[in-house]
């Protein structure tokens, strides 16, 4: 995915939701290993574009499903307001707060 080269190469925006989906389906296939690896090249490949925090919500979301909520959590923690997806990353973690940990603040 990062050879995003040739004729019509692929937005920033186009690029970020490839990534999503390519993790997406290496998760539900249980390659979680792979589904990490997809997003540290995409995160890297997309690093300092609006899409960046996109992907640090779902690494987040994938060290959920990993049941490291504590990992998952200060991922999310890193996306600062003013970026795209603040809303979705305070989200999760209000998510994992109350559904994972038990934890009503």
């Amino acid at each position: 995915l990062s050879l995003n080269k040739g004729e019509q190469p692929l937005s920033v925006s186009e690029l970020g939701t490839l990534y999503l989906e390519l993790v997406a389906s290496l998760t539900a296939s249980g390659n979680t290993k792979e589904a990490a690896q997809a997003l540290a090249e995409g995160t890297k490949a997309l690093e300092g574009t609006e899409q960046e925090s996109r992907l640090t919500v779902a690494r987040g979301e994938l060290a959920a499903v990993s049941g490291d909520y504590t990992a998952a959590l200060t991922l999310l923690a890193t996306v600062q307001p003013g970026e795209p997806y603040f809303l979705q990353a305070r989200k999760k973690m209000a998510e994992i707060h109350l559904y994972k940990l038990k934890d009503e603040r």
